[in-house]
């Protein structure tokens, strides 16, 4: 049977009708975490049996990103500097056969204000995220 191209586009498009569904299925609203339930998940996700592949750990101190995608958007909540701490320490603590020079860890992101995803120091941590972090790797180094 010559399904063409109709079935391969229809294959390409299953991922999006799932994601459309999701968002249905949650009303047209944004999804949200608890940031305490998925803050070290950002860091587990690097450990894996890919041996021929070099992953980096990604630290992420906050997230939302509605003001930009709507209801599309992701939201992190609750996140504070002593979780973001436990972060840290994980990110810190994980073993590696890497040679110094390849042990990396990215931060998402330094000021990125408009997805609620920043470092620097507001009115309601202070320096908290930074003093975490400055902490985290000195007592790890």
């Amino acid at each position: 049977m010559n399904t063409g191209p109709w079935l391969e586009r229809r294959r390409r498009s299953e991922p999006l009708r799932r994601l459309r569904w999701e968002w249905q299925r949650r009303g047209g609203r944004p999804t949200i975490h608890r940031y305490a339930d998925v803050c070290e998940d950002f860091v587990r996700a690097r450990i894996g049996p890919l041996p021929h592949v070099t992953r980096h750990v990604c630290l992420l101190p906050d997230w939302d990103n509605t003001p930009r995608s709507g209801a599309n958007g992701l939201v992190l909540h609750g996140s504070t500097p002593p979780l973001f701490r436990r972060q840290v320490r994980l990110a810190c603590s994980l073993p590696t056969t890497e040679p110094l020079e390849h042990r990396l860890a990215f931060l998402k992101s330094w000021n990125e204000w408009a997805e609620g995803n920043y470092m620097e120091p507001d009115l309601r941590h202070g320096r908290g995220y930074l003093e975490a972090l400055r902490d985290e790797v000195l007592v790890s180094s």
